[in-house]
């Protein structure tokens, strides 16, 4: 399937990925000298890396959230979004994980009891 890179507007193929391979290429590049710089610096913060590597602050929040960064350092632990707990990717702890599951799980449940009503 053609497709527009939304970094570069590029048309490629996309077989696996939602960029083409040249901008994936770069991203993986800063993946990893982000994983260098925060293992070079352990006390580092999400805005010291922004800061230093020039990344965007919310770009590099996106990768930890997404388990394509992780930072193992106290100072760059992100915030549940729902209670504010310290996590290491994604945006919920596993506590607000599973208590939105469980919601979700019961409003499933009352949309097919009342489909079949």
């Amino acid at each position: 399937m053609l497709a527009k890179c939304p970094a570069c507007g590029d048309i490629f193929s996309r077989d696996k990925f939602a960029i083409c391979p040249k901008c994936w290429e770069k991203e993986t590049q800063v993946l990893e000298n982000l994983k260098h710089l925060s293992q070079d610096m352990p006390n580092a913060t999400i805005d010291d890396l922004a800061t230093i590597s020039g990344i965007g602050r919310e770009t590099i929040v996106n990768y930890v959230r997404s388990g394509r960064l992780f930072l193992d350092t106290p100072a760059a632990k992100l915030r549940c979004e729902e209670c504010g707990a310290d996590i290491e990717g994604g945006r919920f702890c596993k506590k607000c994980r599973d208590k939105l599951a469980s919601r979700f799980s019961s409003v499933s449940d009352t949309l097919k009891t009342r489909k079949k009503e």
